[in-house]
């Protein structure tokens, strides 16, 4: 595994979510939250799901020690 293996990996992570955000903001409220046929049964529950993983992927040097909970299914619009 090369040393910049986890920067590019980072980097990656940082456009990914920079065109996903570019996508998502013109969407309008009710298409963040219309149900969709997906693992998360709205895009906003999709990319809260993102937001999660990314802080506890970025380092537990920089994460909260004790990160807000997952919301369960029924909890996410």
């Amino acid at each position: 595994m090369r040393p910049d293996w986890f920067h590019d990996l980072a980097a990656h992570n940082a456009l990914a979510n920079l065109r996903l955000s570019g996508a998502c903001a013109k969407l309008t409220h009710a298409e963040l939250i219309a149900p969709r046929t997906s693992f998360f049964p709205t895009i906003l529950g999709t990319l809260a799901h993102i937001a999660i993983v990314d802080l506890y992927s970025i380092s537990p040097s920089t994460c909260p020690p004790d990160p807000p909970p997952s919301p369960r299914r029924e909890e996410i619009p």
